[in-house]
């Protein structure tokens, strides 16, 4: 690098030396905190700055520079540039904190932003305007608007500042900002339902940053470390979906299983003691993964074996970059490496080893020790990087063929049993080959509710026994919750708590047809049960489609809801009903399909007579009725 000013992150700064930078002249440190290990040896050989800042007040607004004076303090971020760094009450923004005193920095000025997109509650609270401490010349011109950061520090008597970390729950890791709840919610969507979870930084007194999820089953015990050994092929099974939703550095690297959370006396989450329960577990960790001895030495001892030997030199590396030991059966993912440690991993396998491994091979889940120190015995000549690409895009595109023909491949159909729901699921078992039609039925049984519908449909002209297999039948209720289905049921259809979605699409199609009954009485099964499927769509971060099949009132286009309801209001309960569900279908398109990526459509058929393929009527409809007493 032949640079002479540089501005970069410590992390990437602890990858090279300062021997491999003859050029430099001028380094500035900033995004995330420097230690002071980092500022002595840096600040000994050229001129070195601090910088602090946040992406909503255009990025660098203060900078210290480092002396052989103050190098030890590694909470200095010196003093404002470009703007002004002001330091309030912790909890209440408009007083300034004294002198010595930690309180929220903020910072004031022309070039801070002026919103968040589409987060106006997040904005109002850290976004504020001329708080009665401004200077009186700032009240008139752009400065009068300040941005709280979030972060706690205070201001020294000779009017430098320092940051001691984080007022809110907002923690950084490796120069990025993250939100713990945002990682919570999207755990909380795969693992299984009665486990919580909570995630925390680590801080070991003398390692790395860990970002660990603490897993609970809320066991009537006291806050303690737990195997949870039942629920780790569910725990596992989460942290590998959530892949799907979260960025790699977002994904804890530790997790610590409890049997509950510690608490407060006011009930809530006591983070003090979590994180002691947290380091304890690391240690403990650090102690059972340490290579093991041999006659009182480590297994780097001259009379080991060579692949023991390439253990420990992996092990020594590792243990440069981590916070402890490194076993040989400990994950490179366990031992918190991240993509900059491995870069210098890789670096160091080379350099001292003669083995070349790539950084991402390093990061692989799941890839341990003992599996880098095995490729030493491997002729690199023998190894086809190509041959082994091509191998591995003919594992995925199996795979993909495979889900193809599984996963989401079954359609959710309520009133399956009536005149119009049976032509329905005539069309699905013709029309979807091989496809699956999962039947919401009422019965007292799975076993009851199949032949209930079976009865039904095998009556039928185009029914032929090969349809059988691919009906699937669920006992259930339209006027309960979840439409009377078990919780696993639910989870399938709508994918909920690390379930597979195996529900395409749902049609809804069942309800009470009474034309004498009160809206009252139909409210629970036509329009609860519309509820509970718009419910479980919002619930949803991967929601199947749904179909409403409507019907009553045949509305004209010009016509406003508030029309429609004056009209409505005089028609049977049926009519009201159809229009509840209808309206609210509508409502969940306008203002909430985008926060499940579902959608729903409303079908409202005519009025059937009978089926166009074969002429069969619905005898008991009120019209053939008619027609057979006028015969």
């Amino acid at each position: 690098m032949r640079a002479t000013h540089v501005i970069m992150t410590p992390t990437v700064v602890r990858t090279f030396a300062p021997e491999e930078v003859p050029g430099l002249r001028n380094l500035s440190l900033g995004g995330e905190r420097a230690s002071s290990e980092l500022r002595k040896l840096w600040s000994s050989r050229l001129d070195l700055n601090i910088l602090y800042g946040t992406t909503e007040t255009a990025v660098w607004d203060t900078t210290a520079q480092v002396t052989a004076q103050n190098c030890d303090n590694s909470r200095l971020i010196g003093k404002s540039i470009g703007s002004r760094a002001w330091v309030v009450h912790p909890n209440d923004w408009t007083k300034l904190s004294p002198i010595g005193v930690a309180g929220e920095i903020c910072i004031q000025g022309p070039e801070i932003g002026d919103y968040y997109v589409g987060r106006p509650e997040q904005t109002a609270r850290v976004f504020k305007s001329a708080p009665g401490w401004l200077p009186k010349g700032d009240m008139d011109d752009a400065s009068h608007r300040i941005y709280r950061t979030g972060d706690l520090g205070r201001v020294l008597k000779d009017g430098n500042l320092e940051i001691w970390g984080r007022i809110d729950r907002q923690i950084k890791l490796n120069g990025q900002r993250m939100e713990p709840a945002e990682i919570e919610e999207s755990l909380m969507r795969f693992l299984p339902g009665n486990l919580r979870v909570y995630v925390e930084l680590l801080q070991p007194k003398n390692g790395k940053a860990r970002l660990a999820a603490f897993v609970s089953y809320e066991e009537d015990a006291d806050p303690a470390a737990s195997t949870l050994t039942t629920h780790q092929a569910g725990i596992r099974k989460a942290f590998d979906e959530v892949q799907a939703v979260l960025p790699r550095s977002m994904i804890p690297t530790v997790t610590v299983p409890l049997t509950n959370f510690p608490l407060t006396v006011s009930k809530k989450i006591n983070r003090l003691e979590l994180q002691k329960l947290g380091l304890a577990f690391l240690d403990s960790k650090k102690q059972a993964d340490a290579p093991k001895l041999q006659n009182g030495h480590a297994s780097s001892n001259a009379n080991v074996s060579d692949a023991q030997a390439m253990v420990q030199r992996i092990s020594d590396l590792i243990k440069s970059r981590t916070e402890g030991s490194a076993g040989q059966d400990m994950t490179l993912n366990e031992s918190g490496l991240d993509s900059l440690d491995a870069v210098e991993v890789s670096s160091g396998l080379r350099r001292v080893a003669q083995l070349h491994v790539p950084a991402s091979m390093l990061l692989r889940p799941g890839i341990k020790i003992s599996d880098i120190a095995a490729l030493s015995n491997a002729p690199e000549q023998n190894v086809d990087p190509k041959a082994s690409l091509r191998e591995e895009l003919v594992k995925w595109t199996v795979k993909l063929d495979e889900a193809s023909t599984t996963a989401g491949r079954a359609v959710l159909l309520t009133g399956a049993s009536g005149f119009l729901g049976r032509e329905i699921l005539r069309q699905l078992l013709s029309h979807a080959e091989q496809w699956t039609v999962v039947c919401v039925v009422r019965g007292d049984s799975p076993e009851h509710a199949r032949q209930r519908l079976l009865s039904l449909v095998s009556k039928e002209k185009w029914w032929t026994a090969d349809f059988e297999p691919r009906i699937e039948v669920w006992p259930g209720d339209l006027s309960l919750p979840k439409l009377g289905l078990r919780q696993a049921e639910w989870r399938e259809v709508f994918g909920l708590h690390g379930s597979t979605r195996r529900v395409h699409t749902i049609i809804h199609n069942g309800a009470v047809v009474n034309w004498l009954a009160s809206y009252e009485a139909l409210t629970d099964p036509n329009v609860g049960s519309t509820y509970e499927l718009l419910r479980g769509q919002l619930q949803s971060h991967d929601a199947p489609g749904l179909v409403f099949v409507s019907g009553g009132y045949i509305s004209g286009q010009e016509e406003t809801v508030d029309e429609l309801a004056s009209k409505i209001y005089q028609m049977p309960g049926y009519d009201q009903t159809k229009f509840m569900s209808e309206t609210m279908v509508e409502h969940f398109n306008a203002s909430l399909a985008r926060n499940s990526g579902g959608q729903a459509w409303v079908f409202k058929p005519g009025f059937i007579i009978g089926s166009s393929t074969d002429g069969e009527t619905q005898t008991r409809d009120a019209l053939w009725r008619f027609v057979k007493a006028c015969a």
